[in-house]
């Protein structure tokens, strides 16, 4: 495995734990206020955390079937998720 796979890999699995509590929060949140909303955010996040379980599988598995530009482009939007994911973090911790 290349350096860039180890990234992101370990970009997914931080995005696992903010989607995690997430969930937490949410599934919480949906105990006390059965509301749509609250439901959609845990459609929401239950999806990007099976995204990002499959990406860390992809990432354990097939990598040799990666080329690096490729990793390099998907490391880009795992970034951008992390920092998605982040900011929605923070917005639902206050």
């Amino acid at each position: 495995m290349h350096e860039i796979h180890y990234l992101s890999l370990g970009v997914n699995l931080i995005n696992v734990i903010i989607l995690v509590l997430l969930l937490h929060i949410y599934t919480r949140n949906y105990r006390h206020i059965k509301s749509d909303y609250n439901l959609g955010l845990l459609v929401f996040s239950s999806l990007f955390l099976i995204e990002n379980l499959i990406a860390i599988h992809l990432a354990i598995f097939s990598w040799p079937y990666f080329a690096t530009d490729i990793i390099f482009h998907i490391v880009i939007i795992n970034f951008i998720q992390l920092l998605g994911l982040l900011a929605l973090l923070r917005i639902t911790w206050k």
